[in-house]
């Protein structure tokens, strides 16, 4: 095979944003490594919207010990979102950060911020790392 071949195919099979594709023409050995500053997808992540006629949607689960749960929603240019997450204990936290850019919040009960449009992604987490259930509120305001 190729090497261009080779690339090609690797290529397809590794999503461009989440990995880049070296070559190495020594050996001809192909490799595939994270790209640098672009974090793991941690699991699984829920989509939300806000449902047709609503300004907020809400949701509600139960963080694992060590764990984070993830969702993501997209947002209009200009669109004003406040992120509320409770908890019995007082220790779920939300962090929230553009899909490409820095991030907005990080583990804090509540954020705001004008959206630029594109999808935002939100991470649940516990603040002392101990199972935590809780209720994720986004409101449009």
């Amino acid at each position: 095979m190729t090497a261009s071949r080779l690339f090609r195919s690797l290529v397809g099979a590794v999503p461009a944003v989440l990995a880049a594709v070296s070559f190495t023409a020594a050996g001809g050995v192909a490799t595939a490594q994270a790209a640098p500053g672009i974090p793991s997808v941690p699991g699984a992540v829920q989509r939300l919207q806000l449902p047709a006629g609503q300004n907020h949607t809400e949701t509600s689960g139960t963080v694992a010990q060590g764990k984070s749960d993830s969702y993501s929603i997209a947002t209009a240019p200009g669109q004003r979102l406040s992120f509320d997450v409770a908890s019995s204990s007082g220790n779920a936290r939300v962090s929230v950060a553009p899909l490409i850019g820095p991030q907005v919040a990080n583990e804090v009960p509540h954020a705001d911020l004008v959206a630029d449009g594109n999808d935002y992604q939100i991470v649940i987490s516990s603040a002392d790392g101990r199972p935590v259930g809780y209720t994720l509120t986004i409101t449009a305001v």
